[in-house]
């Protein structure tokens, strides 16, 4: 056993660990709810993309850029493929439109860079 040093321990720590108990309290104290969420989540963003597909009509896909179309067609392909088991890796044509759309970006980004400077 250690002799006293007669220093006061240092407890300028104790607030914080006094908060995250309280935090994992209110954690434990909602588990059945949060849980109850993950198990709805996937209806929830199901419905989600629904309304925004519904809400795309043609008038917005002719006013949108080509990037916006890239873009969205990529999300949507993504999503498809991991609903159907299959590897989310984009290829062919919308790849290379996605790299041109990136590629355009970053230029776009170098020039406002430049421009400041």
């Amino acid at each position: 056993m250690e002799a006293s040093t007669g220093q006061t321990p240092d407890l300028s720590h104790l607030p914080a660990v006094l908060a995250m108990a309280a935090d994992i309290a209110a954690i434990e104290s909602r588990k059945s709810l949060t849980q109850k969420y993950r198990s709805i989540q996937s209806l929830q963003l199901t419905e989600l993309q629904y309304k925004l597909l519904e809400g795309i009509d043609a008038e917005k896909i002719e006013t949108a850029r080509l990037g916006e179309i890239v873009s969205a067609f990529e999300a949507l392909k993504k999503v498809e493929h991991m609903i159907e088991g299959k590897p989310t890796e984009i290829k062919g044509l919308v790849a290379y439109l996605v790299a041109l759309e990136k590629e355009d970006v970053q230029m776009k980004e170098a020039d406002v860079v430049e421009m400041e400077s």
